[in-house]
C-alpha cells in the first residue's frame, strides 16, 4: 500500500490552522474509493512546543487516531517531534516516536 502525505489548504489567519472542509471531504472520499485510510495527521508549531494545544484538542483526532506535532522550540528553533493518540474516553496519551534508519 502506498504511503503518502497530503497537504490541505489552510483557511485560518496567520499563526493558526484550519483545514479547508471541502478539500478534506474530497480527500476522504478519494481515499475511501481507493481503499486507503488516514492513520495520522500532522502539523507544526513554528513558534512552540511539540505538544497539542487546546485548539488542537478540539479537532485533531476527528480524522485519524494519531496526531504528530513538530515544534520549533527556543531561540535556536530546535525541532522536536511529539506524537499522540486518544482513547475512546478522550484520554490523550503521548506515544514514543522511533526513527528507524533503513
Amino acid at each position: 500500500m502506498p504511503e503518502t502525505a497530503t497537504v490541505l489548504p489552510n483557511l485560518a489567519e496567520l499563526g493558526a490552522f484550519f483545514a479547508d472542509p471541502h478539500a478534506q471531504y474530497l480527500l476522504e472520499r478519494k481515499l475511501a474509493v481507493a481503499g486507503h485510510e488516514v492513520i495520522a495527521s500532522f502539523h507544526s508549531h513554528p513558534e512552540g512546543a511539540a505538544l497539542l494545544s487546546d485548539a488542537d484538542l478540539e479537532s485533531v483526532f476527528e480524522l485519524a487516531p494519531f496526531a504528530i506535532v513538530i515544534g520549533l522550540e527556543g531561540r535556536r528553533r530546535i525541532a522536536r517531534v511529539g506524537a499522540f493518540t486518544c482513547s475512546g474516553s478522550n484520554q490523550v496519551t503521548e506515544i514514543t516516536v522511533v526513527r528507524e534508519d533503513l
